[in-house]
């Protein structure tokens, strides 16, 4: 048996057969256009990644970070605003 890790196939008896490989994405940008002071975000990640959250007049704004699954985070503020998050 021969094992191809490029292409996550192997050859026995003469026949190739090729196995699906799943990726997942490196990172998830969240727009977030209704002000609101809890952001609840479903990035499909498959971990707990970073998260950068910048408003919409560009500053970085701190705030309380929940993961509640590995692909699913919840970002509370203390006041209601609209923005973008970064997860990598």
């Amino acid at each position: 048996m021969i094992i191809n890790a490029l292409t996550d196939s192997f050859t026995s008896n003469d026949e190739a057969i090729v196995m699906p490989i799943h990726i997942a994405p490196e990172h998830f940008t969240h727009i977030q256009g209704a002000a609101s002071d809890t952001w609840t975000i479903v990035h499909n990640l498959n971990r707990n990644p970073s998260v950068t959250v910048i408003d919409s007049a560009g500053t970085e704004v701190f705030g309380d970070i929940t993961f509640d699954s590995l692909d699913q985070v919840t970002l509370n503020f203390s006041a209601a605003f609209s923005g973008e998050a970064y997860l990598n």
